[in-house]
C-alpha cells in the first residue's frame, strides 16, 4: 500500500516473509530548533544512514542524532558508554514529527522546551534491505552502544555532501568549485572565514596556504593581493580568497592549466576573468553566503547562515556594528595597561561595552519578546553570519586576559553571567559551537599575543599626589593591588543607577 504521512514524506510499505521492503522519499536534511538548555541540538541534520529500521539524521562530524531508538523518536547525543536523550516522541511513523507539541521533554532540558523540526523540501529515494525484526533490533542495540555507528562516513565520500565536495576539488569532477585560502593558525579575521566555510560544508573544497604575516610573503601571495588592492602603501594582509571557476579548477588539477595568476597563455591556462580574487573578511563571508554559488551546497545549509530576508540583514549589521563598538577595542587596551590606572580604565570600557551588548541583546535578538529569556539564543534565532563574524572577538576577549594580563582577576563569564544573564547566554552558545571552537587554537593565539603583550609595571606605593588613585579609593572602588572582581561589580551598579 502507498501512504503519505504528515510531515510529506512519501512511504511504501511491502511485506514479506523475510520481513519489512521499505521504499522511503526522505527529506535530505531536516533543520531543528527551540531547543535552550543544549543549545548545540539546533541546527542542521543530515541524512545519515538508517537506525532502529528507519532513516536517521546527524549533524555533520558530531554525535548528535534524529534516530528512532527504543521504540520511539528521539533527539539525542551519543557518547560511551550510554548517551543523553533531549526529547523524545512516541509516534513511529517512518519519519519524526515536526509539530513540537508531539516531543515530549526529558529532564535534560527545561519542562516549557519543544523543539521544532523543518524538513528540507528535497528529497531522496532510500531503497531500504528486507529485514526481520531480529534484524531491526539489533541494529537499536548497537546504536546504543557503539554511538558513532555512521559518523565515519561523513567527510569520506559515499555520496555525503562533504566527500562530494572533497572530490570535487581532488577529483575528476568538473562542476564543483575550487577555493584556496591564504592564512594563518592565528588571525581573528581568517577564522571569520573558517567558520563560514564550515557551517556551510564548504571545507573539504578548500586548499589552504600559509602565509607568514610576521616574514616576507609568497610573491604569489603578494601578486594576488595588488590584483584587488593596488595601493602599494597597504601592507598585503589575510585572509585572502581564491574562487576559480569549476571548469578551470577542473582544467588546472588535470595538468592542462597554468598556475593561479599566471594568465591566459596556452594550454588551459587560467584567465584573470576565470578567477576572482577576495579580501577582507566580510566581503569574503559575504560573498560564501550567496545561495547560487555552490550547488553541492544543501539547500538547508544555504538558507541557515545567511540573512533570511532584508529585516534579518539589517539586523545583523547593526549586532557586529554593535558588538565592534562596545567591545571590539578593549581587548587591545586591557593587554596594553602597564599600570594599574590604565588598566582600570580599559576595565571600566569593558563592562560598559557589556552591559550595551547585554541591553542590545535583550531588546532586539530574536527571544525579546517572549517571558522567560525565550527559546532561541542567537541573533536570529539561529547560528548566522552575525556569531560568526564576531565570535573570533568574543573568544580572545574571554580567553586572553586571563593569561596575558593576569593583574585583571576577574572572570568575564562568571560577571556576565551575573550581572549580564542574556548576554552570557548568547556568549555560551556561541562559544560552544562546534566551527567556532574547532577553529581556535588558544595556545598558538596566546603565544603569538604574549610576543606583543607589554610587561605590567610593578604597582607603586600610593602617595597622596597621586591624585587618580586617591580619588578611586576614596571611592570605594578600587586600589592598587587588589581584586578588579569588586571594581567591576560596583561599575556595573553606578553605572546602571545613573
Amino acid at each position: 500500500d502507498l501512504t503519505v504521512d504528515h510531515n510529506l514524506v512519501l512511504v511504501r510499505h511491502s511485506t514479506t516473509m523475510a520481513g519489512v521492503q521499505r521504499h522511503i522519499l526522505v527529506p535530505h536534511a531536516i533543520t531543528v530548533a527551540g531547543i535552550e538548555a543544549e543549545p548545540e541540538m539546533n541546527g542542521t541534520f543530515e541524512r545519515n544512514g538508517q537506525c532502529g529500521g528507519r532513516p536517521q539524521w546527524m549533524q555533520p562530524r558530531t554525535r548528535r542524532y534524529i534516530r528512532f531508538i527504543r521504540g520511539r523518536w528521539e533527539l539525542y547525543i551519543s557518547h560511551h558508554p550510554a548517551g543523553t536523550t533531549f526529547f523524545y516522541s512516541n509516534q513511529t511513523d517512518q519519519s519524526p514529527p515536526s509539530d513540537p507539541d508531539s516531543w515530549c521533554p526529558t529532564m535534560a532540558v527545561g519542562p516549557h522546551e519543544r523543539p521544532t523540526l523543518v524538513f528540507d523540501g528535497d528529497g531522496s529515494r532510500d531503497d531500504g534491505p528486507a529485514r526481520a525484526p531480529a534484524a531491526v533490533a539489533a541494529e537499536d542495540t548497537a546504536a546504543l552502544g557503539a554511538g558513532t555507528a555512521g559518523s565515519s562516513a561523513v567527510g569520506a565520500g559515499g555520496g555525503t555532501e562533504d566527500g562530494a565536495l572533497a572530490a570535487a576539488c581532488g577529483g575528476d569532477n568538473p562542476s564543483a568549485p575550487c577555493l584556496t585560502l591564504y592564512a594563518n593558525d592565528t588571525c581573528p579575521f581568517v577564522q571569520r572565514v573558517r567558520i563560514v566555510l564550515l557551517e556551510k560544508g564548504l571545507m573539504p573544497s578548500v586548499e589552504e596556504r600559509h602565509v607568514d604575516v610576521t616574514g616576507d610573503k609568497a610573491p604569489e601571495f603578494v601578486e594576488l593581493y595588488r590584483r584587488v588592492e593596488p595601493n602599494p602603501s597597504r601592507r598585503p594582509a589575510i585572509p585572502l580568497l581564491v574562487y576559480r571557476a569549476p571548469a578551470v579548477a577542473h582544467a588546472d588539477r588535470s595538468g592542462g592549466g597554468a598556475a593561479a595568476g599566471s594568465g591566459g597563455g596556452g594550454g588551459g591556462g587560467v584567465a584573470a576573468e576565470d578567477e576572482l580574487v577576495l579580501i577582507e573578511s566580510m566581503v569574503i563571508a559575504e560573498y560564501l553566503l550567496d545561495e547560487d554559488l555552490f550547488p553541492s551546497v544543501s539547500k538547508a545549509r544555504k538558507l541557515g547562515l545567511g540573512p533570511r530576508d532584508a529585516r534579518e540583514r539589517a539586523k545583523i549589521a547593526l549586532f557586529v556594528d554593535c558588538f565592534d563598538r562596545s567591545v571590539g577595542g578593549v581587548l587591545e587596551r586591557v593587554l596594553a595597561a602597564t599600570d594599574h590606572d590604565k588598566l582600570y580604565s580599559a576595565s571600566e570600557s569593558l563592562v560598559e561595552g557589556l552591559m550595551t551588548l547585554d541591553t542590545w541583546l535583550s531588546t532586539h535578538s530574536a527571544d525579546a519578546d517572549s517571558e522567560g529569556g525565550g527559546l532561541f539564543v542567537f541573533v536570529c534565532g539561529r547560528f548566522t553570519v552575525a556569531e560568526a563574524l564576531v565570535a573570533p572577538a568574543l573568544q580572545r576577549l574571554v580567553h586572553l586576559p586571563s593569561r596575558l594580563r593576569p593583574e585583571l582577576t576577574c572572570d568575564i563569564m562568571a560577571i556576565a553571567k551575573i550581572r549580564f544573564p542574556r548576554l552570557y547566554r548568547w556568549a555560551t552558545a556561541t562559544l560552544a559551537r562546534e566551527s567556532v571552537a574547532q577553529t581556535f587554537d588558544i595556545e598558538k593565539t596566546a603565544a603569538v599575543k604574549q610576543r606583543a603583550t607589554p610587561l605590567f609595571a610593578a604597582a607603586a606605593a600610593a602617595t597622596p599626589a597621586d591624585e587618580g588613585h586617591g580619588q578611586r579609593r576614596e571611592h570605594g572602588e578600587w586600589a592598587p593591588g587588589t581584586s578588579l572582581e569588586a571594581m567591576l561589580a560596583s561599575r556595573v551598579s553606578a553605572v546602571r543607577g545613573a
